[in-house]
């Protein structure tokens, strides 16, 4: 599909009903009780039309702006809801309920002081509020404040002793205090309120385990466990732990935080941890393997051998440093020597899915496309959900039908230079010669929405995800015509899958935030382009997006900042135009009362639908 680069066309838009009509409902009282009935059925974005029209009615309904920022909390569009509880709180200063609420919505920010002066607030104006107490003890929690923790799941607890949550979360606190028989009581205790409550039962059984370990050990296994769960910062503090215990730990510490900060890409400090394993264990083979892959990552490609050859010497039977070495040789483009190390691998282990994938590259690179086939037709075999082995098939197999690659590749020149008839002959003649083409129908598909036949674009993309259930670009681009035809729930589930099969995929979270702009969820927006952003930080389009998402929003100042980025990055695109009209909306800002201003960012919310999307 081409790119959709749009620009704000106008400030001065045509007056859009965003409310809907809703039949027998007149006073503002009569909108907030369907509104709160919406809540119940779990249909927000209704929810929220029937607030906006209370509030509309009354201006100082109470209620409305608080149901409302509810609504905000529970869609994460925390920065909204504040404004709703900020509202409420200059309407009546005593609602402890709000206070709460909005301590809520400072937490989903990580605003954790202001947080906790909220929580504060509640908990004065009522005393004897549970949720408040808890709430702030996960606070205290989060910021490592862990006896005022303790102290308010206690008072929850006994204002309410049958609150399982609350017993789960102050055993959290004693297990990573090793305070294991109080951790295990609590968890007991949650697990007895709730049977089914699966983090008392997997934390409790950490607890058991490691309470009969020395201290340096039981920060070692609590660092493996945190590990595993992917909170790595927790698995550093207590590496960090065991060795203060023990600076000469030799049972995996210093192991195990090179680990980590292997996988949080800090190569030079896990090289610098495997380092002292090795001082203090100079015939642990996986420390070896350990360090080579980091010197991999870092391109040493030489070292990375070494140390793979000195692991190999010292456990000839050790799969994974056949593998890693072999993940080398690919690097160092010496296919053959690859394939050598991956068929020892294998021969180790027969199920090493990942030795069969990568041999199956080795293959590829060698033109050898079916050795590549069946590597890959084995890790499907082996792991029928892996996407990557999927796709790479797919690659392998349109290698094999030359001919049909071909017009393949001339059907997407054709596209590209808006040639839709012929790019269609062209897709067509593709699967003709080969009817499995998975790209093939994509691409078909994609014309068909570019000529804005919707209904057979998505017939093509449902045939490709048929034939490649693991193809992220086919739910990207069924998730853009979705998009286009306006059925954006449809399209942000498939952005969704697009994004769970490759999460590296810059444009797809570009589409999901155009999508979420129509829905109005804005902040979710900016998050997705945030992601976009981060992933590719040359994306023009992307800044552009979160641009016009923070006009909406009334956020001027950063929307220009973002416009200015795209510019740079892209001074031929489209967004000169849409800089000069938020210049001029910021100019009326400063020269308009604040009912006029609040007027104008209502009527900016139209400008979601003209945000551009992600080039495929």
């Amino acid at each position: 599909m081409a790119t959709k680069a749009t620009s704000i066309v106008t400030i001065t838009l045509i007056v859009v009903c965003f409310f809907t009509i809703i039949v027998g409902a007149e006073t503002a009282e009569d909108y907030n009780e369907k509104g709160n009935d919406f809540i119940d059925n779990y249909e927000y974005e209704k929810a929220i039309e029937c607030f906006d029209k209370a509030i509309e009615l009354d201006p100082n309904f109470i209620d409305a702006y608080s149901s409302r920022g509810n609504v905000y909390n529970y869609l994460k569009q925390y920065e909204k809801a504040i404004a709703d509880f900020d509202r409420t709180i200059i309407l009546n200063p005593n609602y402890a309920e709000v206070y709460y609420s909005r301590g809520r919505a400072y937490s989903g920010l990580g605003q954790y002081e202001n947080a906790i002066e909220d929580y504060n607030k509640a908990i004065e104006l009522d005393p004897n509020f549970t949720a408040a107490y808890n709430s702030r003890g996960t606070v205290y929690n989060y910021i490592s404040q862990y006896e005022k923790a303790i102290e308010d799941y206690n008072k929850a607890i006994e204002l309410d002793p049958n609150l399982a949550g609350t017993y789960n979360n102050r055993g959290n606190i004693y297990y990573y205090l090793n305070q294991y028989e109080k951790a295990i009581a609590d968890f007991d205790k949650a697990i007895e309120l709730d049977p089914d409550f699966a983090n008392a039962h997997y934390v409790r059984e950490l607890a058991l385990v490691e309470s009969s370990q020395s201290p340096a050990e039981g920060w070692n296994t609590k660092g493996i466990n945190f590990g595993n769960i992917g909170e790595y910062e927790k698995a550093l503090e207590c590496f960090d732990k065991a060795i203060e215990l023990d600076s000469n730990f030799t049972t995996g510490a210093y192991n195990n935080r090179g680990n980590v900060y292997y996988f949080l890409k800090q190569y030079e400090k896990a090289i610098a941890d495997f380092d002292k394993a090795i001082e203090l264990d100079p015939y642990a083979a996986g420390t070896y393997s350990n360090r080579g892959a980091a010197y991999d990552d870092l391109k040493q490609y030489e070292k990375a051998i070494e140390d793979y050859n000195k692991a190999i010497e010292l456990d000839p039977n050790l799969a994974h440093s056949y593998y890693n070495r072999g993940d080398t040789y690919i690097n160092l483009q010496q296919y053959e020597q690859a394939i050598a190390d991956f068929d020892k691998a294998i021969e180790l282990d027969q199920n090493f899915t990942a030795a069969h994938l990568d041999r199956g590259h080795a293959h590829y690179y060698l033109n050898q496309y079916e050795k590549a086939i069946e590597d890959y037709n084995k890790v499907i075999k082996l792991d029928p959900n892996d996407a990557q082995a999927y796709n790479d098939r797919e690659l392998a197999l349109i290698e094999l039908h030359g001919p049909a690659k071909e017009w393949n590749t001339k059907g997407i020149d054709f596209g590209k230079s808006g040639e839709y008839q012929k790019a269609m002959g062209c897709f067509d003649k593709a699967i003709e010669l080969y009817p499995n083409f998975t790209w093939a129908y994509t691409n078909r598909g994609s014309t068909y929405a570019d000529l804005k036949q919707y209904e057979r674009a998505i017939e093509d993309y449902n045939k490709a995800i048929e034939l490649n259930p693991y193809c992220a670009g086919a739910y990207d681009s069924r998730g853009c015509t979705y998009d286009d035809s306006k059925q954006y729930e449809k399209a942000i589930v498939d952005f969704d899958k697009a994004i769970e099969l490759d999460p590296n995929l810059a444009r797809c979270y570009t589409n999901r935030g155009h999508a979420y702009n129509n829905l109005r969820q804005h902040e979710r927006a900016i998050a997705d382009f945030d992601k976009a952003i981060e992933l590719d930080p040359n994306y023009a389009e992307a800044y552009n997006n979160r641009g016009i998402a923070y006009a909406v929003l009334g956020q001027y100042e950063r929307a220009l900042e973002d416009f200015d980025k795209a510019i740079e990055l892209d001074p031929n695109g489209e967004y000169g135009e849409n800089r000069e009209i938020v210049r001029s909306k910021l100019k009326e800002q400063n020269s308009v009362s604040g009912f006029e201003v609040l007027f104008a960012i209502t009527g900016l919310l139209a400008l979601a639908y003209l945000l551009s999307r992600g080039t495929k």
